[in-house]
C-alpha cells in the first residue's frame, strides 16, 4: 500500500511537472500571440493613418479646385454681366442714334 501511494505521488508529481511545463508553453504562446496582435494593430493603425492622410490631402486638393472653379465661374458671370450691360448700352445708344438723337454716339451699322 505504501508503494502504491509512492507511485501515485510520483505520477501526480510528473503530471504536475507536465502541467506546469504545458502552462509555461501556453503562456509563452499567448505572449507571442499578444505581441503579434499588437504589431498588427500598430501596423493597421499606421495604415489607417496613412489612408486618412491621403484622404485628407485629396479632400483638400478637391476643395481647393472647387474654390478655384467657383472663382472662375464667378469671374465668368461678372464678365457676362458686363458684356450684357455693354451690349444693352450699345443697342440703346444705337437706337437713339438711329432716331436722330445728336447726343448719342454714332456706331457703324454692322450690316
Amino acid at each position: 500500500e505504501i508503494n502504491e501511494l509512492k507511485r501515485q505521488i510520483q505520477q501526480e508529481r510528473a503530471a504536475a511537472v507536465q502541467s506546469t511545463s504545458r502552462t509555461a508553453e501556453l503562456e509563452s504562446d499567448m505572449k507571442i500571440q499578444k505581441e503579434k496582435e499588437e504589431r498588427l494593430a500598430r501596423s493597421m493603425g499606421e495604415d489607417i493613418r496613412e489612408v486618412k492622410t491621403k484622404y485628407e490631402q485629396k479632400t483638400r486638393a478637391l476643395e481647393q479646385r472647387l474654390v478655384e472653379e467657383k472663382a472662375k465661374a464667378d469671374a465668368g458671370e461678372r464678365e457676362a454681366a458686363r458684356l450684357r450691360e455693354e451690349l444693352t448700352f450699345m443697342n440703346t445708344t444705337r437706337g437713339k442714334s438711329l432716331h436722330g438723337n445728336d447726343d448719342a454716339v454714332s456706331l457703324p451699322n454692322p450690316a
